[in-house]
């Protein structure tokens, strides 16, 4: 499998590293390319065993996938250049935000298949919660091929490309949200007399998912409640049972307070889920 990526920016540079690190393919079946910036295309080459090119033709000669990197008002400059040397053989897969797959198709004037993906900024840690819409003429087996890619930098939710921008919005804020839940968890630690550190490793232990450690966290909820401004953090461990959290944390958003396991039940019944992480198997 021949995988091309024009633009080598920060989120690519997070996928086709992942992609070399998980072994899914050679990294000498990746091809790099971008503007004018061969310094880090050198770098990238050194570093992870990639090759990379300025010529188009060659690039897109048996690519069964081409990465989409560029900056979106760039595109279209790209896409004139790029459509004489496309072939049959190539699926495009955009990870330019805000063009949609029928303006890609336009600009290139291929009907080849196109999928549109939108990693967060977990990627670069290999944790990505990425959202994938496939074209109609998408083929099953190919679709399968990029799951197993995105699967080297995290994991995919396929949805109607309409629904695209709703699940960036969940999975970009999501982390947030926890981050900022993280944050508020140490503060409340140290003033019921913890050291900073030992909160900090409580909470690395709960969020563990290593299987050999003993301290699974098999799923995680986050529901905001907008008459409260509270968000509600529900915890689950490998081995729950009838949905019930090992853990609730409510978070005041407005007092900047946090109440471990004193959530009523009520803050968080039938209120917007906005953030979900779970584990295939418990």
């Amino acid at each position: 499998m021949k995988l091309v990526f024009y633009g080598a920016g920060n989120m690519a540079h997070a996928i086709f590293t992942g992609i070399v690190n998980s072994k899914v393919i050679d990294s000498n079946d990746i091809y790099l390319t971008n503007r004018s910036n061969e310094v880090a295309l050198k770098e990238y080459a050194e570093k992870l065993g990639v090759n990379y090119s300025y010529d188009d033709e060659a690039l897109l000669k048996a690519a069964d996938y081409v990465f989409l990197g560029t900056k979106p008002y760039d595109f279209e400059s790209l896409a004139e250049r790029i459509k004489p040397f496309i072939t049959d053989k190539n699926k495009f897969i955009s990870i330019m935000a805000g063009l949609p797959i029928s303006y890609i198709r336009e600009k290139l004037e291929a009907d080849n298949p196109i999928a549109r993906i939108m990693p967060n900024t977990n990627a670069h840690v290999g944790h990505s919660v990425t959202g994938i819409s496939f074209s109609s003429n998408f083929g099953p087996n190919s679709k399968d091929e990029v799951d197993e890619l995105i699967n080297a930098f995290g994991s995919a939710i396929e949805v109607p490309e309409d629904n695209l921008h709703q699940v960036t919005a969940i999975t970009g804020s999501g982390p947030a949200f926890l981050y900022h839940v993280f944050e508020q968890y140490v503060t409340a630690g140290t003033r019921l007399g913890l050291e900073k550190a030992q909160v900090e490793e409580s909470i690395r232990n709960l969020m563990d998912t290593n299987k050999d450690t003993g301290a699974n966290m098999a799923k995680i909820e986050v529901y905001y409640n907008k008459d409260k401004n509270l968000l509600v953090e529900r915890l689950f461990e490998n081995g729950y049972k009838d949905n019930q959290p090992t853990q609730t944390v409510g978070y005041d958003l407005s007092e900047e307070k946090m109440n471990l396991d004193k959530t009523d039940p009520v803050d968080y019944l039938n209120q917007p889920l906005v953030y979900k992480w779970e584990k295939l198997t418990k």
